[in-house]
This record gives C-alpha cells, sequence and structure tokens, in this order.
C-alpha cells in the first residue's frame, strides 16, 4: 500500500468549522475514508506520500459527512 504522510483538504465553499475525525486506513491501497464532524460539500482534497509528493488530489461536490478516495489502485505501490 501507499503510506501517506499528510492529506490537505481546501474547503470551496469558505465554509469554517468542519474537522476530520478520523482518515483510514493508513497505509492504503486502492480506498481511502475521510469523515468529518459535520457534512461538507465541494471540498478538495489532495493524498501526500512520504516524499512529500501529491499523488492524488480530487473533488467532491455532494454534501456528505464521510467521503471515499477510490479507485487509487492506480498510484502504485509504496
Amino acid at each position: 500500500g501507499i503510506d501517506y504522510t499528510h492529506i490537505m483538504i481546501f474547503d470551496n465553499n469558505d465554509m469554517t468549522g468542519f474537522i476530520t475525525s478520523k482518515v483510514n486506513p493508513n497505509p492504503f491501497t486502492d480506498k481511502l475514508n475521510v469523515g468529518f464532524n459535520k457534512a461538507i460539500d465541494n471540498v478538495s482534497i489532495e493524498i501526500y506520500d512520504i516524499t512529500g509528493k501529491r499523488v492524488a488530489s480530487r473533488i467532491f461536490e455532494e454534501k456528505s459527512q464521510n467521503i471515499v478516495f477510490d479507485r487509487l489502485e492506480s498510484l502504485g505501490k509504496g
């Protein structure tokens, strides 16, 4: 799987007050779950590996409290 060192979440609505409450698993192979303390929408999520390289980026527009960042198997193995 791929070990990530950090995940950046950008709020495209300038909404304040949301907090990531869980990010798992680490390392991941093809799917990463991101949970928030309340439902959010229109956010960009970027995943960085241990070398600081951005390995994935995606925009999620639908309102949700849990986001599944999937179909990541093309990122390779780390």
